[in-house]
């Protein structure tokens, strides 16, 4: 029984495989340009001050915390279609 589940969806499960690997590589490419505007944040300017620094600063670590969410939710998926091999190096 459980066999012929697995052949009745395994269509499926590659589709959602594949779907999940294409958003793991559109985050990659999400997280390089966040990384490339990090460096032209205000904070990096000692002209900046630190008030307006960390409130960029406080703008960044919530910005951090949905990328947190999000890579927990790769790992999730990357084990549910087995693909954690990908998200190894990420």
């Amino acid at each position: 029984m459980a066999v012929t589940v697995e052949k009745d969806i395994a269509v499926q499960l590659k589709s959602e495989a594949d779907k999940q690997k294409d958003l793991v590589s559109k985050f990659e490419e999400k997280l390089k340009e966040y990384h490339s505007k990090m460096k032209k944040q205000n904070f990096h300017q000692f002209s900046t001050g630190s008030l307006e620094a960390n409130k960029t600063l406080d703008v960044v670590g919530e910005d951090i915390k949905v990328f947190e969410k999000e890579v927990k939710d790769f790992e999730y998926f990357s084990v549910m279609f087995g693909f954690q091999e990908n998200l190894e190096g990420s």
